[in-house]
């Protein structure tokens, strides 16, 4: 990920942030599975790493009956949506605040969860950030991730190729390198000292109206076509992928991949 996309993202999510919740309702679904999937009832302390408006953190802490959620993420905006969700809450001590996760804000030792959920594929670095979030759990704490899958939207990826006027390739190549391989995020989950308790991909079909689908892409990543292009000129770009979605649509709608990949690891000792 270059880092002009990654300067680019905490202004897209601001930009984006009243939108994201109804646009990204898969990425929320996939987040509740999850958590769903740990292998505890109940935890204390909760960090929620790239929280967006805080539904990973809030599924969590609602299933596992956590108290103290802490949550960091680069988009103030994100938080602030975060923010309204719980004010007036007696029931959990929560903590925002704006930061990169190599820059977080927290102790080491100190959460029995650490989630990461559609984040991973931002990082431009990503093994850090793992590490860094290994380091964030306590001895016998857990690290659980979610993130795009193998070939995840590659249907979108040969959309993108296939634009006459071409685009700069490193906007498709910006997806093709979001796509987080299960092998791959295992081998950094034990370099960082985990225990890996599971790995999984999920890969579903969906049919979608070519307008719904386009409105998920500009909720959680238009800073890439921004960053390369400037306002005016990403959305020409969203326009012209947009007509070429309807063209490519069936009589039900434009038909793509949705790949996830779930990790699960244990901090050891405990």
């Amino acid at each position: 990920m270059s880092d002009g996309i990654h300067v680019g993202i905490s202004d897209g999510y601001d930009r984006n942030s009243t939108s994201y919740d109804e646009a990204a309702r898969h990425n929320r679904e996939g987040s509740a599975r999850l958590v769903a999937s740990l292998p505890v009832d109940h935890v204390e302390r909760i960090l929620d790493v790239g929280c967006g408006t805080g539904w990973a953190g809030l599924e969590a802490a609602e299933r596992l009956g956590a108290h103290r959620l802490t949550g960091v993420d680069v988009s103030a905006e994100m938080l602030a949506r975060f923010e309204e969700k719980v004010r007036g809450r007696d029931d959990l001590d929560v903590d925002l605040h704006v930061a990169d996760v190599l820059e977080m804000p927290v102790d080491d030792d100190a959460f029995d969860l650490v989630l990461c959920a559609m984040v991973m594929h931002w990082l431009p670095d990503r093994a850090a950030a793992v590490g860094a979030m290994a380091r964030a759990a306590r001895p016998g704490g857990l690290v659980a991730i979610l993130a795009p899958g193998p070939r995840h939207d590659r249907e979108f990826v040969e959309i993108l190729e296939g634009l006459d006027p071409p685009v700069p390739p490193e906007i498709p190549g910006a997806w093709a390198q979001a796509d987080i391989e299960p092998e791959v995020l295992r081998d950094q989950m034990e370099a960082a000292g985990l225990e890996i308790v599971d790995v999984w991909v999920e890969r579903r079909v969906r049919v979608v109206p070519p307008e719904a689908y386009m409105a998920r892409l500009v909720a959680v990543g238009s800073h890439v076509w921004r960053e390369r292009l400037g306002d005016e000129g990403a959305e020409e770009l969203m326009g012209r992928a947009l007509a070429r979605l309807r063209s490519a649509a069936g009589p039900e709608g434009w038909r793509y991949t949705f790949t996830k990949t779930f990790a699960i690891g244990r901090r050891p000792g405990g």
